[in-house]
């Protein structure tokens, strides 16, 4: 019970209980996947890419808790909520000014990670489309507006002690924090020698989802507390069934690399 409390404090900010942080930190390399592979997965399920890297991670996330026999899981079930701050970015006019290209263009922006979703059949299908509508209603509100004008207007003009109030506000009502970069298309150089991978490592309060393309691969991976987050190297191996799961449904080929 005592694990499964732990994982719940992080994954779900229990009201009835404090978040633990012991300020060390493990991270967990998902499966590199070939980018034209989540691109006909995509295709297939009309979505967008995030879409399906969402859904993957939230079923992920899912079925460990399920592996862990978390009870706020079983309890809540589809009214469970793990809120994930995602970041954001607004496109920048090609006629953007010197001065501006030095503000802001990004923001955390919050959603639901649809982890209850579908609690009798968990099905991926159900939680691909529930992101895929979630994120598009995001898009389309004014939430993404507001969000920069708030944070490149407004936050800079409070004191310190009220901004570290907000941020800390948004960090603990928040289960995790998800960025997705495109990095170069092709394979670059370091000290002339070429680069065969890239990852993105981030320390977060929260932990944190890190995925970036390059040269024709996604990498990923999740930074996280090792003791609030037991068994935690397991998540790479959910993240790798959801993807081939949601593949098979699409009738999409998987990759030779990606089969067990």
């Amino acid at each position: 019970m005592v694990v499964t409390m732990e994982v719940m404090l992080i994954l779900f900010q229990c009201p009835k209980h404090t978040q633990v942080h012991t300020r060390n930190r493990e991270i967990v390399l998902f499966p590199t996947l070939p980018l034209n592979f989540v691109k006909d997965i995509k295709n297939a399920a009309n979505v967008s890419i995030n879409d399906v890297l969402f859904t993957c991670l939230s079923q992920a996330i899912r079925d460990y808790l399920e592996e862990l026999q978390c009870p706020v899981l079983k309890e809540q079930g589809s009214d469970l909520l793990c809120r994930a701050l995602i970041a954001a970015v607004l496109p920048r006019p090609l006629n953007t000014s010197t001065a501006e290209t030095l503000q802001n263009k990004w923001f955390f922006m919050s959603s639901d990670l649809g982890v209850g979703v579908s609690p009798e059949h968990n099905d991926i299908l159900e939680r691909l489309q529930y992101l895929h509508q979630h994120l598009n209603s995001l898009k389309t509100s004014p939430v993404p507006i507001v969000g920069l004008a708030l944070q490149n207007y407004l936050m800079p003009h409070l004191s310190r002690d009220v901004n570290a109030t907000i941020n800390m506000n948004a960090m603990v009502r928040r289960s995790v924090s998800i960025s997705n970069v495109p990095g170069p298309g092709k394979v670059c150089l370091f000290a002339n020698q070429p680069v065969m991978g890239v990852n993105m490592f981030l320390s977060n309060v929260l932990p944190h989802v890190a995925f970036i393309s390059y040269a024709g691969q996604i990498f990923g991976n999740i930074t996280l507390d090792p003791e609030a987050i037991p068994h935690a190297q397991s998540l790479s191996l959910h993240f790798q069934t959801a993807i081939i799961n949601l593949a098979t449904k699409l009738k999409v080929p998987i990759p030779t690399e990606l089969q067990r």
